[in-house]
């Protein structure tokens, strides 16, 4: 047995609650094992046993039996542990220190002492694997969050470990990117290497939820299911977990949660369901006037000879909420940079209500331009894809009160709510950097909400989160744009796109390449697909029912239509992810 957890419980220093409780499991040699449960239900924490971090670096108490390849990970130092077992975890920049993607690959066959040959054909291995040929002249620390996660996933995979355990590998990855590292993953798994992966994005394009794929199921640090996906997502306990969709079903009153398409589609035509679209944007008569108005603008971020993005032209209006989509290192979060005054731009205008919002002579320092931001401190406010970056004061209720405190910004009855809807009154007396990866994405949310900006640009404001924390941040999505706020949603996730947002932006090729609205989203699954996005669970099953999907929230309702038959051949754009 390669690995044995027996009666293992462990609670971090300082901690009154344990976050792991009485874990008994083993794992064969060369299995492929998914790792589910609510933000905070332990994963990241069991993970953290396989390589000897707990009790090496993450201190506690720590109790029961843990044998890996026969060794005990709480005997032997980190470095023995290092060949056995590779561990990515939630935040891939606290992984990358090297001065070039390169270098980071080579570190860690290095520090094995391999032969300089065999370094060099693994990483020549890895970067065809993963496509990181163009990357690897790069400085890690300025790659797209997705670019980090690729980079760190291709080192793990590199090192050819026994165990390769992963947290949250996709969570910022694009679509393309996904079915990349999903395939990678499998080729590496069929090699012998044994798998433990920790997600909460289990759509259709991870194939982490193959028929008859071994998952585990945590609830408050307990394992209360182990089993095939299909009967686990059947559990009670998982209903705030489900994927797209069986989320559908779910969401439909339906017993079934089919969790592919084909026995989706199947369940459809027993029961004779359709899909009826929900739409609830906001009326079209309610969006306000212009706050942002970029004409021509380009930009370059950091010291890059080369700029990210060119000749932008963008509106956005007073109460409406956009979507800003595209692949990995398209430009996203740089855009949205600019607009809360934290990136000014190399050429063009760029208007907040009227005003530049970059004003001044441009001065130089090597190769980056610096202008001062006219922005009044609260008018505009980011969530960044790493939350931690955001976080830096002892207790959350501390971070909650800092920035309306400062910027005299917020009504207190608008953070009682905001606390309440993110679950964060057992949190309040929490350090912010004992929590779990999904726990801060909430925490640094509400604090940016919480000073009721009049612009808010959310990176991957669900990376990370659980179903029902998604549905949740879905809900304050739209009571901000109610509130008069205006949200500029950067993601990946086009089930959170298409609930939220009427119009869509998609950034490709260092350029503002293509404006969506809900009511033509049918007819561009191709170049949704294209560009790098995997278009919503909906889309494909609309598609495969002979049906229309316009955008919006979706439910599966009875229908006395007998005609409906299944279309052998899907339309254009419609292959089936699965």
């Amino acid at each position: 047995m390669l690995l044995e957890l027996d009666r293992v419980s462990f609670r971090y220093r300082g901690r009154s609650e344990w976050s792991l409780r009485d874990i008994s499991l083993q794992v064969e040699a060369g299995e492929f094992v998914t790792l589910v449960g609510t933000n905070g239900s332990g994963k990241s924490t069991l993970l953290r046993l396989l390589n000897g971090l707990i009790p090496h670096f993450y201190e506690g108490e720590l109790q029961g039996s843990i044998r890996v390849a026969g060794l005990n990970p709480q005997e032997q130092p980190v470095h023995q542990l290092f060949g056995r077992v590779a561990l990515l975890s939630q935040n891939p920049q606290a992984q990358l220190f090297s001065a070039t993607v390169r270098q980071e690959l080579a570190f860690g066959l290095e520090s094995l002492a391999l032969p300089r040959p065999e370094i060099e054909a693994r990483l020549a291995e890895v970067a065809a694997y993963f496509d990181l040929g163009a990357l690897l002249s790069a400085k890690p620390d300025e790659l797209s969050g997705g670019e980090q996660q690729r980079v760190l996933v291709a080192a793990m995979a590199a090192l050819r470990p026994a165990v390769l355990a992963l947290d949250e590998p996709f969570a910022m990855l694009d679509y393309a990117e996904i079915r990349r590292v999903s395939r990678e993953l499998e080729r590496l798994n069929q090699a012998g290497t044994t798998m433990l992966v920790a997600e909460q994005r289990l759509g259709p394009a991870t194939g982490l939820l193959k028929e008859g794929r071994r998952c585990l199921l945590l609830e408050n640090g307990r394992l209360v299911a182990d089993g095939p996906a299909g009967p686990i997502f059947g559990n009670a306990a998982a209903t705030r977990l489900l994927p797209p969709l069986p989320a559908l079903f779910e969401r439909s009153g339906r017993t079934q949660r089919p969790l592919d398409l084909e026995k989706a589609v199947e369940v459809c035509l027993e029961d004779k369901l359709v899909l009826e679209s929900q739409p609830d944007f906001r009326a079209a008569g309610s969006i306000g006037g212009p706050l942002i108005d970029l004409k021509e603008v380009s930009l370059q971020p950091g010291q890059a000879v080369q700029p990210a993005l060119n000749g932008v032209n963008l509106t956005l209006h007073r109460a409406e909420v956009v979507a800003l989509l595209g692949r990995n290192g398209a430009g996203k979060s740089t855009l949205a940079r600019h607009l809360v005054g934290l990136q000014a731009q190399q050429s063009g205008e760029s208007r907040f209500d009227g005003q530049e919002i970059y004003q001044g002579k441009r001065a130089w320092w090597g190769r980056k331009a610096f202008k001062k931001s006219t922005l009044k401190a609260g008018r505009a406010g980011m969530l960044y894809q790493n939350p931690g970056l955001q976080l830096f004061l002892p207790t959350v209720q501390a971070e909650l009160d800092f920035g309306r405190n400062l910027l005299k910004r917020g009504k207190q009855s608008w953070l009682r709510e905001l606390i309440e809807r993110l679950e964060l009154a057992g949190l309040l007396d929490r350090n912010p950097f004992t929590l779990s990866g999904g726990e801060k994405k909430r925490v640094a949310l509400a604090c940016v909400l919480a000073t009721e900006p009049e612009l808010v640009a959310l990176d991957e404001p669900t990376a990370g989160l659980d179903y029902r924390h998604a549905q949740t941040v879905t809900g304050l999505l739209g009571d901000t744009a109610g509130r008069g706020g205006t949200v500029l949603l950067i993601t990946h996730d086009l089930e959170l796109a298409a609930n939220v947002a009427p119009r869509w932006l998609i950034l490709d090729y260092k350029r503002l390449a293509h404006t969506l609205t809900a009511g033509n989203l049918q007819d561009r699954v191709a170049l949704l697909e294209d560009s790098g996005l995997e278009p919503p669970t909906s889309a494909y099953l609309a598609g495969r029912l002979g049906q229309r999907y316009s955008g919006g929230p979706t439910r599966l309702v009875e229908s006395s239509d007998s005609t409906i038959k299944p279309l052998r051949k899907p339309l254009s754009g419609l292959d089936s992810p699965c």
